[in-house]
């Protein structure tokens, strides 16, 4: 009797750990049907205003939360084949196309005057491009034969060297570390980390596809198989679930303490306990790409559309968000998120996790009447229209023909 009681406390304990750490996802498709999207979607990335780029077959489509713009070759896109996508210093976004490169500024059409570089009018097949920030330098290449060359544009000096030693893929900063991933004309990658001293190190192939930090520990996929640094070579990775995982790995992100990858055309999440499948291709066709925005929500991008997939139903908000004071009301417009709080009116969009600042003040209630129209009750005791168009604030008059003069009067005293 005592080993059955035992062997079912340790069944309820295995049952219990189950249902504690079970995980439900939100699960959102935007097919090829939705405002245009193209169903061949090949990356993601978020600009530093919040907008989401998605790199696809028919276009580069801007994402603010609620609807998709379609920039192709009518706004002067090189060909309407868009292959990656990265943010520039001062949120120009680059675009690698198969006709060539184009950039694009505000959000206006293209920078024509671009063509009069080479890397821009040349008609082939860039396939991935990558924006090193802390040197203003753009990096492409073209892989495909005969052709294998490596561009680096020098966008401080608006210089171009068409034929470079190494180009840059990947360049991802962990703890006090730098970890470069670039390819040589010999199609080599290197491996570069920088810290104080620089190391080196020729990799065993010639595909690192993602570096992180997980367990303590910097890994790098590569090839589909988990490696580790140690003692300065590349191994295979020690710790026990990632050899567990399956087998040839197409990318993989990290949240927090939990796992995120596409194997197998599945997508996977590991929580540090349970493996569980969200998706698979039946449903959504090729699985291409996995993207982290700021609210930690997980894009995919498949043949068939964009998918985001929310963890959780909650997302918490605080001055690290750039939400400050006392939260009064919440409300939502198309595609903004508004809070009044103790210290004034904030919104945000909602493929943003920062907050902005619309206007000061103690705020009691607000009613959204448009998108150019905000009705405000302040603490004071007054009620004001804010225009959040023109960041202006008036007076709201209180007419009625259905209210004696003498009651209007008396309300009109009581709003001012």
């Amino acid at each position: 009797m005592l080993i059955k009681f035992k062997f079912l406390i340790i069944f309820l304990f295995v049952l219990l750990v189950n249902n504690i750490f079970s995980q439900n996802f939100t699960i959102k498709h935007f097919p090829p049907e939705f405002q245009g999207l193209s169903a061949n979607c090949h990356q993601i990335i978020q600009d530093m205003n919040g907008y989401l780029w998605v790199a696809t077959e028919d276009g580069l489509c801007r994402f603010d939360g609620q609807e998709f713009k379609l920039y192709n070759t009518d706004e002067g896109l090189k060909r309407h084949e868009v292959y990656s996508v990265v943010e520039g210093d001062s949120g120009d976004i680059w675009v690698c196309t198969r006709g060539g490169i184009s950039k694009l500024n505000d959000y206006k059409p293209f920078d024509n005057a671009l063509d009069s570089l080479p890397i821009f009018s040349l008609k082939i097949d860039f396939n991935h491009c990558f924006y090193d920030k802390t040197t203003s330098s753009f990096y492409a290449f073209d892989e495909k034969l005969p052709h294998n060359k490596l561009y680096k544009f020098d966008n401080t000096k608006s210089t171009l060297r068409a034929v470079v030693d190494n180009c840059i893929l990947h360049k991802v900063k962990i703890d006090s570390s730098d970890y470069i991933v670039v390819r040589s004309l010999d199609s080599e990658s290197l491996l570069s980390v920088t810290n104080q001293d620089t190391l080196i190190i020729k990799s065993i192939t010639n595909h690192i596809t993602n570096i992180f930090k997980y367990n303590k520990k910097v890994h790098f996929l590569i090839d589909g198989v988990v490696f580790e640094l140690n003692n300065n070579q590349l191994i295979s990775s020690t710790t026990p679930f990632f050899k567990s995982f399956p087998k040839d790995i197409k990318t993989i992100k990290v949240v927090g303490e939990d796992i995120y990858f596409i194997s197998a055309n599945k997508l996977y999440f590991f929580d540090g306990l349970l493996l569980t499948e969200i998706i698979n291709e039946t449903d959504y066709g090729t699985l291409n790409y996995l993207f982290c925005d700021r609210e930690n929500n997980i894009w995919t991008c498949t043949s068939n559309g964009i998918i985001k997939i929310n963890p959780t139903p909650f997302n918490g908000f605080d001055k690290t968000n750039n939400l400050q004071g006392i939260a009064t009301k919440i409300k939502r417009d198309n595609n903004k998120l508004w809070v009044s709080t103790s210290e004034g009116l904030f919104y945000k969009f909602d493929s943003s996790a920062i907050f902005q600042k619309a206007l000061d003040g103690y705020i009691n209630d607000f009613i959204i009447v448009t998108n150019d129209s905000i009705l405000l009750s302040f603490r004071t005791g007054s009620i004001k229209l804010f225009n959040p168009k023109f960041e202006s604030l008036k007076k709201f008059v209180l007419k009625s023909d259905l209210i004696a003069d003498n009651n209007l009067k008396r309300f009109r005293k009581q709003i001012e």
